[in-house]
Order: structure tokens, then C-alpha cells, then sequence
């Protein structure tokens, strides 16, 4: 099959000139936004919800239990973890997990992150 398709380098997303690509737009783009009066208020409310305590774990029913992908500052990349409806309904859930993603990313020595979500129909719940 051929293409006409001028972009069709970008689908290589991890290949140099897509990720180069990307950079580039990523740094057009954080200039913009920064230079709003509006950016460090709002970066900031934005942290501060994604980084709160008493976030509420959204849930999805799976097999074995509830089931959660989870980030935060020890979770950076994602935890995929579950509980029962009992642990989940009570004061201090307590989670099995069953892919920590920043481990993984360790143990394999890559940065990488969470993309078999997509093979088990999860979303990313983190808040």
C-alpha cells in the first residue's frame, strides 16, 4: 500500500524526527502559555487537585475486584491496582497491585509508561 501522506513520519512516535517534532511544538507551546498573566494561578490549582490527599479513586468493576490506575508523586508513571467493594467503601481502602508501572520502568531500565491501558479498556483515573 502506498501513501501520499507527507506526515506520515509522525505515526513513528518514537522515532527521532517525530520526537524532535514534538519537542519543538511542546516548547512553541509552553512559551504561549507562560507568557499569560493567568498561567502560574492556574498551573498551581492544577497541581494542587492532582496532587491532593482525599482525591476519591475512580473505579472500574474487573474480574477480581474493583480495579484503579492510579498516579501520584510515589506513582509517578501509574499503579494498576484493585480492592474489594468492602476495602473500597471504607475509610482507608487498602489496594492490591497489579502492575506498578514506575517498578517496572526500573526493573527494565526504560522510561516508560502505561500503554497496554488501552488492551483492558481502562481509562486513566487518577482523580
Amino acid at each position: 500500500m502506498t501513501t501520499n501522506d507527507p506526515s506520515l513520519w509522525l505515526e513513528d512516535i518514537e522515532g527521532q524526527d517525530a520526537l524532535a517534532w514534538a519537542r519543538a511544538e511542546n516548547e512553541k507551546t509552553l512559551g504561549v502559555l507562560q507568557s499569560d498573566p493567568r498561567y502560574r494561578r492556574f498551573y498551581e490549582q492544577a497541581l494542587s487537585i492532582l496532587q491532593a490527599k482525599d482525591r476519591i479513586a475512580y473505579v472500574s468493576l474487573g474480574r477480581r475486584g474493583l480495579e484503579n490506575f492510579w498516579q501520584d508523586e510515589n506513582h509517578v508513571r501509574g499503579i494498576w491496582r484493585r480492592t474489594t467493594m468492602e476495602s473500597y467503601c471504607s475509610e482507608d481502602p487498602q489496594w492490591e497491585s497489579i502492575l506498578d508501572v514506575d517498578a517496572l520502568a526500573v526493573a527494565e531500565n526504560r522510561n516508560g509508561s502505561f500503554k497496554v491501558a488501552a488492551l483492558f479498556g481502562l481509562k486513566s483515573a487518577s482523580a
